[in-house]
């Protein structure tokens, strides 16, 4: 366990470090100063599994840099303090702190926080993450756009975040994952070794499997090879997805064509998930299917956005009502994206993005508001449970 300590008195600093020495499977490093000024000279709290801040609850500072904090951090965070009052608690609570230990700082008290962290941590189940934000595309069968609208989207969000934020496209279709040709870079990523040691795999192992695309995107993409399923075990997904997301700030994640043992796992630990269909009847049914599917696996409190991929006006002047197409399937259409053959075949065939064969054009824009319109969701659903 990685544990990073950002405190100012010595009284702290003492006896986070005796607790961590004492702890197995643990480091510990301790960032001085006031709050604010710590987290700008360094950045490994936001790499560490749990966050010890020692702060001033009546200081405006502090609980500014304690939003931010939260905002970026990847672990769990416990805050120790000496002036809390009881509205200071619930404040902590509402901003989704692991726990509130008082001053001075006990070493049992800390001693049994930071097991009962670790023990929530390992007993959580899929791959859920407090922070990383994670975005799942997936179609119910082959041949529905996919991975064109995942590529898409993980390019636009690098574009719209932060350029200190990291994103990360994943390929998990380990048969016959498009991701590595729609993008032209090298699949590194071999499921089967992995699934033989999922302890093995770190972020410095991780590191040595993507592949930096030009868009400024981190690609992550399976070999061509294909892997029988059966050599693929939920262990090693979920641990690479585990790693993925405490190394990246947004992960978007190409998901295959079908349902593996794994799958409901990786979709209870995602902030939102992007179902991409055609307006045709065998896909219409095989996707309300894969939504029904989905709820019963124990998905169905993750926000769900449907997506109509290469839908034609002609469809409208043929009679077919969009209503009826949302009554078979249950939910609200979320998103269009035009049928433009042309310039989706032009960017597979030389595996460059959209706007390089046509800069602008409706089907990126389509595809590109979509993301913007998910992202927004999703911290919009982030800021109600901090408020």
């Amino acid at each position: 366990m990685n544990i990073v300590a950002i405190a100012q008195s010595d009284q702290v600093k003492t006896t986070v470090k005796k607790v961590a020495d004492d702890l197995q499977n643990s480091k510990v490093s301790v960032l001085d100063g006031r709050l604010a000024e710590a987290m700008e000279k360094s950045a490994s709290w936001q790499r560490a599994d749990v966050i010890i801040v020692e702060m001033h609850l009546n200081q405006e500072t502090d609980r500014a840099a304690f939003t931010d904090l939260v905002r970026k951090a990847r672990g769990s965070v416990i805050v120790t303090a000496d002036d809390a009052k009881v509205e200071d608690v619930r404040w902590l609570m509402r901003n989704d702190v692991s726990d509130f230990l008082p001053h001075p700082l006990s070493e049992a008290e800390l001693a049994n926080s930071l097991t009962s962290v670790a023990k929530q941590s390992s007993d959580a189940g899929g791959t859920e993450h407090a922070h990383a934000v994670i975005l799942a595309v997936l179609a119910a069968s082959k041949g529905l756009g996919a991975a064109t609208v995942a590529c898409q989207t993980a390019i636009r969000v690098r574009e719209q975040a932060a350029k200190t934020d990291s994103v990360c496209l994943v390929d998990l279709d380990f048969q016959f994952g498009k991701v590595s040709t729609h993008l032209d870079v090298e699949g590194r990523l071999d499921i089967a070794e992995i699934s033989n040691a999922p302890s093995r795999l770190d972020e410095s192992f991780l590191s040595s499997l993507v592949v930096k695309h030009p868009s400024k995107i981190d690609v992550l993409a399976p070999i061509e090879r294909l892997s029988l399923w059966e050599n693929v075990t939920s262990e090693a997904v979920c641990r690479l997805m585990e790693i993925v997301a405490h190394a990246y700030d947004y992960v978007i994640v190409n998901m295959p064509p079908y349902w593996a043992s794994w799958t409901s796992e990786i979709l209870r630990g995602v902030d939102a998930v992007n179902i991409v269909f055609q307006v045709n009847v065998e896909s219409i049914r095989h996707t309300r299917l894969l939504i029904d599917t989905i709820f019963e696996n124990g998905g169905g409190q993750v926000p769900m956005f449907l997506h109509a991929n290469r839908f034609k006006k002609k469809f409208l002047w043929f009679g077919v009502n969009m209503k009826d197409v949302e009554k078979a399937l249950g939910r609200e259409i979320s998103f269009y994206v035009p049928d433009n053959p042309t310039i989706v075949t032009d960017s597979i065939n030389r595996g460059v993005p959209l706007k390089e064969v046509k800069p602008g054009s409706d089907v990126e824009k389509a595809i590109s508001d979509a993301a913007d319109e998910i992202l927004a969701s999703i911290r919009q659903g982030r800021g109600a449970v901090a408020a």
